[in-house]
């Protein structure tokens, strides 16, 4: 056995040791245990949503829509939710009905980003239905969600008509220009 110098003392060096691998555990795992009981609520609110239903919802006649369709997979989907995110929060569109679709396979994956992302505090959470396809999200004719690329917002009007709509990664003067039709209708 080798003799370590008194700076080097052999058990405050495995002490220190066993310290960072619990500290980077804490560090990939806090998130998650912080908020456990959000997270559980989310996924006990999520409910899973076919085409039929979701075409309803948005031909209520009385509010407009914004349909956010995103996977917590998709890179480009979190800037754009997250600029969704700071509208719906700061009151631009009051009124107005977020809806979140998650093309999930876990709906516990998803309960976590929306979470983790924040978007719990102002989108209603849905899962699309297994087995339907993306392409008949809406049974409006001409919709670009056709192409399957993600993130896809559309503004819907309360007849159930799409307004405006896009299709993957935004800024925040795209996604403003696609909300415009939005802002003049809820003046």
């Amino acid at each position: 056995m080798t003799n370590w110098p008194k700076l080097f003392n052999k058990e405050i060096f495995c002490r220190a040791a066993i310290l960072l691998v619990v500290l980077a555990v804490w560090v990939q795992l806090s998130p998650y245990i912080l908020h456990w009981s959000d997270i559980v609520d989310m996924r006990r609110k999520m409910q899973e949503i076919s085409p039929a239903k979701l075409t309803q919802m948005f031909e209520n006649g009385k509010t407009p829509s914004v349909l956010y369709v995103n996977a917590a997979w998709c890179e480009n989907c979190r800037p754009v939710g997250k600029l969704l995110l700071k509208m719906a929060e700061r009151g631009d569109f009051k009124n107005v009905q977020f809806i979140a679709l998650a093309m999930e396979n876990s709906p516990s994956e998803m309960a976590r980003n929306y979470v983790m992302q924040g978007y719990n505090k102002q989108f209603a959470p849905y899962i699309w239905q297994k087995g339907a396809s993306l392409g008949n999200v809406l049974t409006l004719a001409g919709s670009a969600l056709k192409s399957g690329a993600l993130p896809y917002v559309a503004v819907i009007s309360p007849e159930g008509q799409i307004v405006s709509e896009a299709v993957g990664e935004m800024d925040d003067a795209e996604l403003a220009e696609l909300m415009a039709p939005l802002r003049r209708s809820i003046r």
